[in-house]
């Protein structure tokens, strides 16, 4: 389109009947400005001519906004009610009295009008202002993505049914596409050329049954098959005694439970009681599957060369640890021996006597230490 260089009020196009009715809108000039009316609804654009230049003009509704557009530039207003039905299109005019007369006439060249019976996206207004044709692909299962071997060419805007796109490798089937997930069922659900890759799991071959798997031996499938286990942790397929499961069992040489270690689990130490206190020497222990006679299972002996050294013994007052804490008596229960004197309450002359195992006189001094019970009985 030409617009020369005028700058009176002019429309490009026209459609509908009446005037301020909300019964038509146009596009037209004015003041070097793209204008675009509904109705009484003005809206005048930032929008500038180019003087005596060709350029793209176009307007877009989608049913609540009005995009204008003056070549790759645009500008959109809220503007709703838009006379749509099928009405007289006037290209060049503008016309009053419900279309029986024209007021004027657009004083500019027209070249090439398309009308559209959708609201184009950005990319293809772009398109057609570029004059870039493209081929469109069909997508005739209507998912969004266009069939790679059935398209037409030489289209500036693809009609309906087709598009831009052509990475659909099934369009009879809207499921498939690129931008489905992949599943099990031996079809290429995302069209990446794969089939069922993202949705199969690793299983490994299980010989003996044990439900432990080979890491030697594996597969990949969308199901468990027969024979094989999710996991790859058996280190002997050959026998079903032998898995992670298993026991370790003592003094057979193997690894029952695949731990990388052989006896280990089922051993246990066993520590030397040589005087039968029931308390073990730790520096004498051996490592048996079962207990042998004269071992036990703990090792808090402090002195296993004397039955009354081990943690139940109560401690006496002889310098040693006799009940194995690593202290020996305190010195609180331990004072040197002090004299004391013992009466008995009665004697042949009716007073008391004081009592000794070897003698029986009155006042005799008795030794003893604190807390100590004396015998005061007759001998």
């Amino acid at each position: 389109m030409d617009l020369g260089s005028i700058n009176a009020y002019g429309d490009i196009i026209h459609y509908g009947q009446g005037d301020c009715d909300g019964k038509m809108f146009g596009l037209g000039k004015y003041s070097g400005k793209l204008v675009f009316w509904g109705g009484c609804k003005d809206f005048t654009t930032s929008l500038n001519f180019p003087a005596n230049q060709w350029v793209f003009v176009a307007v877009v509704y989608d049913g609540t906004k009005v995009k204008v557009w003056i070549n790759d530039q645009y500008q959109t207003a809220d503007i709703s009610g838009l006379y749509t039905t099928q009405s007289n299109l006037w290209i060049g005019a503008e016309t009053i009295n419900n279309g029986k007369n024209i007021r004027s006439y657009f004083k500019g060249l027209i070249d090439e009008a398309f009308i559209y019976n959708r609201a184009l996206p950005d990319v293809e207004m772009l398109t057609i202002y570029n004059n870039k044709c493209n081929t469109c692909y069909r997508d005739a299962d209507n998912d969004g993505f266009g069939a790679v071997n059935d398209f037409i060419t030489d289209q500036c805007i693809c009609p309906n049914g087709y598009l831009l796109d052509n990475s659909d490798c099934n369009d009879s089937n809207f499921k498939i596409n690129t931008n489905a997930i992949e599943i099990c069922d031996v079809i290429d659900n995302d069209c990446d050329g794969l089939i069922d890759e993202a949705a199969k799991s690793t299983f490994y071959r299980d010989a003996d049954g044990d439900g432990y798997g080979d890491a030697n031996y594996s597969v990949e499938d969308c199901l468990q098959p027969a024979g094989y286990a999710p996991n790859n942790t058996d280190c002997n397929d050959n026998d079903a005694a032998i898995s992670p499961n298993a026991v370790e069992i003592c003094d057979d040489g193997l690894d029952n439970d695949c731990n990388g270690l052989t006896e280990l689990n089922g051993l246990f130490e066993f520590y030397r009681d040589q005087d039968n206190d029931g308390f073990g020497d730790p520096n004498n222990k051996i490592s048996e599957c079962f207990q042998p006679a004269g071992y036990v299972t703990n090792n808090s002996d402090c002195n296993d060369g004397d039955f009354f050294t081990n943690p139940s013994i109560v401690e006496f007052c002889d310098g040693l640890d006799n009940n194995c804490d690593g202290r020996p008596e305190s010195p609180i229960f331990c004072q040197p021996p002090v004299e004391a004197v013992g009466f008995w309450p009665f004697d042949e002359k009716g007073g008391s006597v004081a009592y000794s195992k070897t003698s029986n006189v009155h006042g005799q001094k008795l030794k003893a230490l604190p807390g100590q019970m004396v015998n005061m009985a007759p001998p």
